[in-house]
């Protein structure tokens, strides 16, 4: 896992959204990749999978406020339908791009 971590450009904390304890591990995962990566600038979007389910464990204003605390971007996605699969994966290549230029300058087009 760590040579994972260590090797990825960005990283999509996913969680599911009828499991409360699912969600509150993303704040150790998130803190793990920050260690290994050895920065605070690590592309990551938060993503709220199972949005197919009628029940929620876990509330959009909870997942909003935790997005907004740590800086990145949230998606809403149901693995069995595909809703928002897509956006998710297009959504961290953007937030790679920014964090590329921000951080080096570099031209995120060989992204």
């Amino acid at each position: 896992m760590r040579t994972g971590k260590t090797a990825s450009e960005g990283f999509l904390l996913v969680f599911a959204v009828n499991e409360s304890k699912s969600f509150e591990n993303v704040a150790n995962y998130r803190e793990q990749i920050r260690r290994v990566k050895d920065s605070d600038d690590v592309p990551m979007v938060l993503v709220g999978n199972k949005c197919d389910l009628a029940q929620r464990a876990v509330d959009g204003r909870t997942v909003a406020d935790a997005a907004r605390a740590y800086g990145i971007p949230m998606v809403d996605t149901s693995a069995k339908t595909r809703m928002g699969v897509d956006d998710a994966f297009y959504t961290l290549v953007r937030e790679i791009r920014r964090v590329c230029l921000f951080l080096f300058g570099c031209d995120p087009s060989h992204l």
